[in-house]
């Protein structure tokens, strides 16, 4: 689990966080989903939350850009004014609409995680887990079903310990259900994020489709010649 050096999200975190998603989930504490969506909630909705309110911030170096429509933003938004009215009554009630904002969108995460983005993980983790059956180098990695895989592919490498020699470069997965349907195969980025693969598709597979994307769309048929 990515922890920065925070206090006190990092404190609460650890000692309510598996029982919080298990009571949103109705799931024991000791179930698997709770310990794999524990560090990722975290990642992806209280750290940032935790940085803010520490004041740490998430960047070296001058921003790019200043943002203010993230939660942290909206919530703030929500004090009275310098020239507006204020008083305990008045802060009591933008505290109660502050925490059903924060409230509603932890729980938004939490239901996104639960069944968008741990149904992907397993879909990418059984590919990986079978992909030596695909080729014995291990570097094609073949989904059974379409899922969202950059970011679940580079954790799962990380939780596997692949060698580096041993580590995807291309996958493969259907458009589609139906038996004639086409498939598309797609280079591994560097990172989750990066525009760069590790090793780019070769030119005649980018002509053959016309296009300098890393997507590369052949028939069902023919996938097992890729």
């Amino acid at each position: 689990m990515r922890v920065a050096n925070f206090v006190l999200c990092r404190v609460e975190c650890r000692h309510y966080g598996s029982a919080i998603l298990s009571a949103v989930l109705s799931l024991p504490e000791s179930d698997n989903i709770i310990t794999t969506l524990f560090p990722k909630v975290y990642a992806d909705f209280v750290e940032a939350l935790d940085g803010i309110d520490n004041g740490i911030s998430c960047q070296q170096g001058p921003k790019l850009y200043r943002s203010r429509t993230d939660l942290s933003a909206r919530i703030g938004s929500l004090n009275p004014r310098w020239n507006e009215d204020s008083s305990d009554d008045i802060l009591d009630a933008k505290f109660k609409i502050a925490s059903d904002l924060a409230g509603s969108e932890f729980l938004s995460r939490v239901d996104y995680l639960a069944k968008a983005w741990l149904p992907a993980r397993e879909i990418v983790l059984s590919a990986v887990e079978k992909r030596k059956e695909v080729d014995p180098s291990g570097k094609v990695v073949v989904f059974e079903s379409f899922a969202p895989w950059k970011e679940h592919l580079h954790l799962i490498e990380g939780e596997l310990s692949l060698a580096e020699d041993e580590l995807p470069l291309y996958v493969l997965y259907p458009e589609g259900a139906q038996p004639d349907c086409k498939w598309r195969i797609q280079a591994v980025p560097l990172d989750a994020e990066s525009f760069q693969s590790r090793k780019a598709l070769p030119e005649a597979y980018v002509q053959s489709a016309k296009s300098f994307s890393p997507l590369w769309i052949v028939p069902c048929a023919d996938a097992s010649s890729v």
